[in-house]
């Protein structure tokens, strides 16, 4: 027989190879296979009889698999992502396999056997300074106390055997349901859970659209099934988590990309064991391949859930393919919805279910600042003396508030004392920022970090620092208020231990201010929050980029909604430098539907997304000038049959120059197979990118 094997190989076109087997082998198995004398794991993607080849067909040196590892549907899936995107065959399958079924050189050691002693063997077999002498027949070894290697040891000798033990998961006192009000229990009621479609959930922050994500999820759970919830951020995940494990009895297990290996094969067996359960996961989760009665996406309108490396894909898409297939429901929601999920709602291609009002809250009052009034009277540029005012009296209640300033670190410019040039990286060419905390310089664009940073343009090392980002806002809220308990969370330690003990502190009321990135804006529920200041709100409308306004009136939206959750009328501060710009003005009414016909009106002018499609190509190379060569013969040769933009310059990336080519059209699929026919992502001279439907342009 001839089997297909998709293995990893530095040559693109190249990772799927032809091999012999006497026998059929089952597509979604794995192998080793031999290439250029070295073993490698590769991954069986079809099979045919044999036939004339020109050369010998190098036989399969073992079979690792006696079932195949991926189930139908997501060997389905890996099919469709062929089609989707140009990466490589071993990208894709790399995204599709599981965690702990990947095709690396060496399988994960099992982290959820544990030792015993053995029950059948006397005590007095043993030696009597052996090290289990202590040990009862049948008693778990304690494996702090010795190392796995002496276990191993043990094992091979017959004094140990291996079981296999599941993870006990965290017991919460479940509670009643949350009672459902009129408009929630109508959506509850006119979605059916046994059989696919799109729900789309469209309602203001704190208009329970969680209660109904519940009161679904129970009908799920009933069926003895699953239930997938996938979240923007990570840090986020503790205060869902807490919420469901409080009012379902099944288990309620989380999965994302900072868990150990450990965490994750242990996530992972236990979602394999329960056939009922709930997890809650970022967009990684989507590729858990067991079978699922209903999946959520929510705050579906996140960046977060569009991934570029090292696979592009969208969250959406893959959640859509494997509801259909599945025959289960997907639900979108949000309170700002993306543009093309709210436009595909109102053309009917999902249902829309809308709540109006928040759930036993009024909506918080709302306050443009005009900072360049405060700037021409002198006063703070940071803190606006209204801003101020309030958050003193709310500290005074005994009240929270939470302060979002949407850049990190201390300062976000650095400019060179001796020369006055400003301090770039050297990789990529973008603005450097100083962070206060490790008081070294930082690049946010490619993570470089810099511990003596020379000035490129006259070699000097003294800098100044201006702007401000989220450190040097807290050091100013210490002075202004320093009987306060002020804390940040940014992404600088939202992946750390650190990020879940702030949430903690601050939904237990420890922490009086807390200031942030976007990262705050999103899914916080805390009574006790009644202040929301939002600083240099309208700093990314000056930025070149397809989705400036919609992200940045997404978030301000979704910042704003954190305050006044519950019966406590709550207030907004919003700073701005133009408030008379169209997203400040829609914010100000809290008017999405007013925004969502201004920016589709704006789209449809300049022929962006929904109303075409845009592809993106980038061309990479050391050498500034081969890059735009290549760049400007490839756009050339399109141009003949394609709508095409450029090539125009991006930042530098890991110290290559990279230019890229836009393509308009209404038809992806079709402009991706051409593409694929041109065969570009094996040019001889550039490193090339393919991005279909790009969440963002500019490389930003």
């Amino acid at each position: 027989m001839i089997i297909d094997v998709v293995i990893r190989n530095r040559i693109k076109n190249l990772d799927q190879l032809s091999y012999y087997c006497e026998h059929t082998i089952p597509a979604g198995c794995r192998v080793e296979v031999m290439l250029n004398q070295t073993k490698l794991i590769g991954f069986v993607v079809g099979s045919k009889e044999d036939e004339p080849t020109p050369y010998k067909l190098t036989p399969i040196l073992r079979i690792i698999d006696d079932t195949p590892i991926l189930s139908p549907l997501f060997l389905s899936l890996f099919e469709m992502l062929q089609t989707y995107t140009l990466d490589s065959k071993y990208d894709i399958l790399q995204q599709c396999l599981p965690f702990d079924k990947r095709l690396n050189d060496k399988e994960l050691i099992p982290t959820l056997k544990r030792f015993y002693t053995r029950s059948d063997q006397p005590l007095n077999q043993r030696k009597s300074n052996h090290p289990l002498m202590h040990y009862q027949s049948n008693e778990r070894i304690d494996e702090s106390q010795v190392t796995s290697s002496q276990c191993r040891t043990w094992l091979k000798q017959g004094y140990l055997v291996e079981q296999f033990e599941l993870p006990q998961l965290k017991q919460v006192q479940s509670k009643p349901h949350p009672q459902l009000n009129e408009e929630q229990s109508v959506i509850v009621d006119a979605i059916d859970i046994t059989q696919f479609d799109v729900h789309v959930i469209k309602g203001p922050t704190g208009s329970g659209k969680t209660h109904v994500f519940m009161a679904c999820a129970q009908k799920v759970i009933n069926l003895n099934k699953r239930v997938l919830l996938c979240v923007p951020e990570i840090s986020l995940t503790p205060q869902m988590v807490e919420r469901f494990q409080s009012y379902f009895e099944v288990p309620v297990i989380v999965y994302h990309s900072t868990l150990t290996p450990k965490e994750k094969v242990s996530a992972l067996t236990q979602i394999r064991h329960h056939t009922s359960c709930i997890v809650i996961a970022t967009r990684s989760g989507i590729f858990i391949d067991v079978e699922f009665g209903l999946i959520i996406i929510d705050e579906e309108h996140d960046a977060s859930f569009y991934q570029t490396t090292p696979m592009v894909y969208h969250t959406h898409d893959i959640a859509k393919f494997i509801a259909k297939k599945c025959n289960i429901p997907l639900f979108l929601a949000s309170a700002t919805l993306s543009l093309e999920t709210y436009a595909k709602a109102l053309k009917g291609l999902y249902r829309l279910h809308s709540l109006h009002t928040r759930h036993e809250a009024s909506f918080p009052n709302l306050h443009i600042v005009n900072m360049r009034d405060d700037i021409k009277l002198h006063q703070s540029y940071m803190i606006s003396k209204p801003l101020f005012q309030a958050i003193e009296q709310r500290l005074q209640k005994k009240e929270q508030v939470l302060i979002l300033m949407n850049r990190r670190g201390a300062f976000p410019t650095i400019t060179c004392t001796h020369c006055l040039n400003n301090a770039r990286c050297h990789e990529c060419g973008l603005h450097l920022n100083y962070h206060s905390d490790t008081k070294k310089i930082h690049c946010h664009y490619c993570a470089k970090v810099y511990h003596d940073y020379q000035c490129v343009h006259c070699g000097h090392q003294q800098f100044t620092g201006s702007g401000y980002g989220t450190q040097s806002v807290v050091s100013r809220l210490k002075i202004l208020f320093p009987q306060a308990h002020i804390q940040r969370l940014d992404s600088d330690v939202a992946t750390s231990i650190e990020s879940t003990s702030i949430l903690q502190d601050f939904t237990q009321g420890s922490i009086d201010i807390l200031v942030g990135t976007s990262l705050i804006s999103k899914g916080l529920d805390i009574e006790n929050v009644t202040c929301v200041g939002i600083l240099d709100a309208d700093q990314a409308l000056s930025f070149l980029n397809l989705r400036s306004s919609e992200s940045t009136f997404a978030m301000l939206m979704q910042a704003a909604g954190r305050s006044g959750r519950a019966q406590k009328q709550g207030e907004v501060f919003i700073q701005v430098m133009d408030p008379q710009h169209r997203v400040i003005q829609c914010l100000q009414e809290h008017n999405y539907e007013r925004f969502f016909k201004e920016e589709m009106a704006f789209r449809y002018q300049n022929q962006l997304p929904p109303y075409v499609y845009l592809i993106s190509i980038e061309c990479a190379h050391k050498h500034a000038q081969t890059a735009f060569e290549v760049a400007l013969n490839l756009s050339s040769q399109l141009k003949e049959s394609m709508h095409v933009i450029g090539p125009s310059s991006l930042l530098k990336q890991r110290g290559l120059t990279r230019y890229q080519i836009i393509i308009k059209t209404k038809d992806w699929l079709k402009t991706m197979q051409h593409l694929r026919e041109l065969n570009i992502m094996t040019h001889p001279q550039c490193e090339m990118k393919v991005i279909a439907n790009p969440y963002a342009l500019g490389g930003l």
